[in-house]
């Protein structure tokens, strides 16, 4: 259970990250949770609420590399052209 706490706090901590536009951070902690080590641990990530983990496969979808970042740079893209 505490796993399964500890997941959900970092899913959350990368989401204000990038709310906060601390790209950074949230590359790193996208990272980290994207470890083989940590992805092998079916039972945890089981512990997970399906809404978080909906919300993780989409920050997955913004931390992807590929297509150099084409996702992230479009999505800040329209971050900079939203009225604040």
């Amino acid at each position: 259970k505490k796993r399964g706490a500890v997941l959900t706090f970092f899913i959350q901590l990368v989401d204000a990250c990038l709310a906060l536009r601390n790209f950074s951070d949230a590359f790193a902690l996208g990272a980290a949770l994207q470890a083989t080590t940590l992805e092998r641990l079916a039972k945890t990530w089981k512990l997970v609420s399906e809404d978080l983990t909906a919300q993780w496969a989409k920050l997955k979808a913004v931390l992807d590399p590929r297509g150099n970042y084409s996702v992230f740079r479009k999505k800040l893209e329209e971050d900079q052209n939203a009225p604040t």
